[in-house]
């Protein structure tokens, strides 16, 4: 299946044999152009035309993006010191960003079938890991919760939202394991074990 990715990242001449821990977005990004049918479009979520040139002829977008770490945390404690203009700023990217996306995705003559966002777990907004996030990182569990909401009212596409609880790469816990389970709004709340899905994937 053909893949087009959007990197606001260029993309670097040396191409890259494999993906390393430390290795930097660009080198990400010059590995993954460097797969078979994969195509790298430099732009960004915040820039609804490189949106609408990344979705020429695709029938499924996946939305893996997110609010980087601010550069500097305690910046991000005083709301007035941080512009939610700044490109990088959580509202560009968690709200701005999605509704970019729904957009292009639901103009006219667009070919996409389903919207698919990754993105964090739904805990509630009093919680205190909510609270945490929202004051290091530029109000970031407030706007994703504002893109969500976007998406349940505004997309004509269908969309499907999946909020993983654990992503990594290596050290995957074996057997059975706590989850933390919070209100989840409209989602329905489960949980599985790494090695199922892997199983699953073999089996495919």
């Amino acid at each position: 299946i053909p893949v087009r990715c959007l990197s606001r990242h260029s993309i670097s001449d040396e191409m890259k044999a494999e993906i390393k821990d430390d290795s930097t977005s660009s080198e990400v990004a010059s590995y993954l152009s460097s797969l078979e049918g994969v195509e790298m479009i430099e732009g960004d979520v915040t820039d609804r035309a490189s949106i609408e040139r990344l979705l020429e002829g695709c029938t499924a977008l996946i939305s893996v993006h997110g609010a980087p770490k601010p550069k500097n945390v305690l910046k991000s404690l005083i709301p007035f010191l941080s512009s939610e203009d700044e490109p990088t700023h959580s509202k560009m990217i968690n709200f701005v960003g999605v509704n970019n996306i729904i957009e292009a995705a639901n103009k006219e003559g667009s070919t996409v079938q389903r919207i698919v966002r990754i993105t964090g777990k739904n805990e509630t907004p009093f919680s205190l890991f909510s609270i945490l996030i929202n004051m290091f990182g530029n109000i970031a569990k407030g706007w994703n919760y504002e893109g969500d909401q976007l998406l349940w009212g505004k997309s004509s596409v269908p969309y499907t939202i999946i909020r993983p609880g654990v992503m990594c790469r290596a050290g995957v816990p074996a057997g059975k394991f706590r989850a933390l389970v919070d209100n989840g709004y409209r989602f329905r709340k489960f949980c599985t074990l790494h090695s199922r899905i892997n199983n699953t994937k073999k089996s495919q």
